[in-house]
């Protein structure tokens, strides 16, 4: 955060989220974790996986949706000169406050670079782990139906498929290593969407200029003891 200029109460969470993720710091993640030690961040922990176990029928809660939302607070806008950090907010590039709607997979290049791909997800799915965890999703679910919805806050016409991937892998993987999910294969883990949430020709102003990733899950638990190594069906 540029100095001088006092936290509101969604910044002071996103920095406080950041300074309290566990990321698994490789590749570009690692880039952007040393910039953020300029701004005086200790270095975030690894990663580290939750083993699936099926919860036990007698301490099965009544599920219910659990709706979590990434609204970015600042499009980053790189500074001049090569120099490292945000030009408008004067944080660096991996700061949880720059995101909001997913990239397109085309922003990583017609090589596919592995290490800026990979940092973005591991944004992406280190902040659904917390925004999980915060929410209070049990654990050792038998499958998981998502929706979700991406607001790009205009009327631009793109490409659905680019959009969708990112936060789809993200969330997928992120069920798996915090434990919600066994696998995120088709038998337990099932999305749809992306939705648009954009400006309508009736509503021209709702919406407009807002910038959000909302993804609303509906869980279920395991339908039978023998699933601790078996399915759970969606479909």
């Amino acid at each position: 955060m540029a100095e001088g200029r006092p936290l509101d109460v969604d910044e002071a969470t996103e920095v406080a989220r950041i300074e309290g993720d566990d990321v698994v710091p490789s590749g570009a993640a690692q880039r952007a974790l040393a910039r953020g030690q300029k701004f005086g961040r200790p270095q975030p922990k690894e990663v580290a996986a939750v083993a699936w176990k099926p919860c036990p029928p007698e301490e099965r809660v009544p599920l219910s949706e659990v709706r979590i939302r990434k609204t970015r607070q600042c499009h980053f806008k790189a500074k001049e000169g090569g120099k490292r950090g945000c030009a408008r907010c004067g944080e660096n590039k991996g700061w949880l406050g720059h995101l909001g709607a997913p990239k397109s997979v085309n922003a990583f290049g017609s090589s596919a670079n592995p290490h800026a791909y990979q940092g973005d997800k591991e944004r992406w799915q280190n902040w659904i782990i917390e925004a999980l965890e915060e929410a209070g999703l049990p654990k050792g679910l038998g499958s998981v139906y998502a929706q979700i919805t991406i607001c790009f806050g205009d009327r631009t016409k793109r490409d659905q498929g680019n959009f969708r991937a990112m936060v789809e892998k993200a969330l997928g993987d992120a069920l798996q290593l915090g434990g919600w999910l066994k696998e995120d294969d088709w038998d337990r883990f099932v999305v749809d969407g992306p939705y648009r949430a954009d400006p309508l020709s009736a509503e021209p102003q709702r919406f407009k200029g807002e910038n959000w990733t909302e993804i609303v899950l509906f869980p279920e638990w395991p339908r039978d003891p023998a699933e601790s190594a078996g399915q759970a069906s969606l479909l």
